[in-house]
Parts: structure tokens; C-alpha cells; sequence
């Protein structure tokens, strides 16, 4: 059964490097021990968690949701963070070195985005493709006439055409960034927002 926290309770969590400065918290109290005025800031949420001594509460981000507006359809576009799980085990050895939450929400826009577009990577991929087929008017594979090289460079050139697109607009709106996929790709909905 769960415990529901009387009014104007809270629960207060201290850093034990804090407990082991005695520093620190001689000087947030006044010489009769009691805390000093804006020493301790408590956020009101919905919810407090009960735990024990000695449990450590992290930081955790709610997924956020808003409605979408593409073609036809609506649907809640949901903001789900990596978990420290996730960064560790994919971003950890990268340049970034990025293995918690809080050095993932100290990035610039474009480092968050790159990390977000290596998540989705395929499903990316896979649109690019679409635009590049859209994009290339020359002769296609089955055609006797087809150029290896010119197709090839034209992947390259219309694939960095893509990704400028998408990193452009998915700056702007992430409304905006998933209608244009939309119009590559009506699974849309299932692109992983991470910030």
C-alpha cells in the first residue's frame, strides 16, 4: 500500500559530500543551528517519492507530449529522454563522452540533435533513400544506360541535401520537422524525440 505524505511535508535529500563538508553547512545555518533564509528551495510537484536513508532520488524527466499537426492525422509527439542507461551504453565512447543526463542537457542544439538522429538513425536512413530516388532524374538501374559513378555521387549530393533539410527544420518546429518526413514516410509518429 502506498504512503501519501501529509500537507506541507517534504522530504529533503542531502548530498553526502555536502554531510562530510561541515563548511557547507555551517554556513547555510545561523550560529542557533537553524537554516538560513533561501538555504533550501522546495518545487511543489504532483508527486513525492517516500524512500529511506541512505536512497539516492535522481533526476528523472517526465516524457513530454504534444499534439502534432501531419496531413491528416494527429497524434501526441512524445519527448522521452535518454536514460542514463542509454547514454552510457551508447554515447559513452564517443567524442562527446556524454554518460548522464545532466551532461546530455548541457549540450548545444546541435550536439543533442546529432546524438538524437544517430537514435533514429534508420528510420532516417531509410527517408533519405526516398528523397534521393525522388531527387535523381538520370537513368535508373535497370536501365542499360545507368552510371555507376553519376548515381553515386548523386546519392552523396542529395543525402547531404537531406540531412541539411531535417537538421534545419528540426531546429525550427518539431511540428514542422515531422510533417516533411511525413511526406516520405507515413510512419512518422514513431520517430523518438529526445529533446
Amino acid at each position: 500500500m502506498s504512503k501519501i505524505l501529509k500537507k506541507n511535508t517534504a522530504i529533503l535529500q542531502v548530498p553526502e559530500k555536502v554531510i562530510n563538508d561541515k563548511n557547507k553547512l555551517i554556513n547555510s545555518t545561523t550560529n542557533k543551528g537553524k537554516l538560513k533564509k533561501d538555504t533550501i528551495k522546495i518545487q511543489i510537484g504532483e508527486t513525492l517519492k517516500i524512500v529511506s536513508k541512505g536512497t539516492s532520488i535522481e533526476k528523472q524527466k517526465k516524457p513530454e507530449m504534444f499534439e502534432a499537426d501531419v496531413g491528416t492525422q494527429k497524434f501526441p509527439i512524445i519527448i522521452k529522454p535518454l536514460t542514463k542507461k542509454e547514454l552510457k551504453k551508447n554515447y559513452d565512447a564517443q567524442y562527446l563522452k556524454i554518460d548522464s543526463i545532466e551532461k546530455f542537457d548541457n549540450l548545444n542544439f546541435d550536439d543533442k540533435w546529432n546524438i538524437e538522429r544517430d537514435f533514429n538513425i534508420n528510420m532516417l536512413d531509410d527517408i533519405s533513400k526516398e528523397f534521393v530516388s525522388d531527387n535523381y532524374n538520370g537513368p535508373n538501374y535497370f536501365s542499360s544506360n545507368f552510371d555507376d559513378e553519376k548515381w553515386d555521387r548523386a546519392v552523396d549530393k542529395y543525402t547531404d541535401k537531406f540531412y541539411k533539410i531535417v537538421s534545419k527544420l528540426r531546429k525550427k518546429s518539431r511540428n514542422e520537422f515531422l510533417r516533411w518526413l511525413d511526406g516520405y514516410m507515413m510512419d512518422v509518429k514513431h520517430y523518438r524525440f529526445i529533446f
